[in-house]
């Protein structure tokens, strides 16, 4: 794939951005309160936020700095966003993939449900589904088994003294308001 650059809105003859993701300063003769100096060209090293997101910094003419997540620089530049749709979506779940190819314009819904299929919900805060939830107390097989002797007759306050949890858990499992994607 080619590297293509465009000029940064807001920074046109500073910086640029690539449609694979990456951001350059451009070399340009600038100057502090005393003197002026030429810059040369260089290729910008990204962070990354607590997200897992790539971001940097761009200083413009003002002298003023602006966080920038790398993703939505690309989106902007080289991915249409004909329905004007405000969040974009890492098609691969990888959020340090910020080639073109990858990213898409979606609906906040369109961005839950495509994190909650691929089972990125919570990478960092603790939100994973089932097992994967490191708060979760009970498996899925457990899961199944109390559903199954709820069917039978059995009453949550049993239940949950015989999987050693509250009884609102068993609640909530029953009404598939926690343990829904099984």
């Amino acid at each position: 794939m080619t590297e293509k650059w465009k000029p940064i809105k807001g920074f046109e003859n500073i910086y640029e951005i690539s449609n694979l993701g990456n951001v350059k300063s451009l070399s340009r003769i600038t100057n502090n309160q005393h003197e002026e100096y030429e810059t040369t060209e260089k290729m910008l090293s990204p962070a990354k936020d607590r997200g897992g997101y790539l971001y940097v910094y761009l200083t413009g003419k003002n002298q003023k700095a602006k966080f920038m997540y790398i993703h939505r620089f690309v989106a902007i530049h080289f991915v249409g966003n004909l329905e004007e749709k405000n969040f974009v979506n890492h098609k691969d779940g990888n959020k340090i993939n910020n080639v073109f190819s990858n990213l898409e314009w979606v609906s906040k819904s369109e961005n839950t449900k495509h994190a909650y299929s691929n089972n990125l919900m919570g990478v960092g805060i603790n939100l994973m589904l089932g097992e994967k939830n490191k708060s979760s107390k009970l498996t899925e097989k457990e899961v199944l088994e109390i559903r199954e002797l709820h069917k039978q007759g059995m009453n949550c306050l049993t239940i949950s003294k015989q999987y050693s949890v509250n009884n609102s858990t068993i609640d909530r499992i029953l009404k598939r308001i926690t343990w829904k994607h099984i």
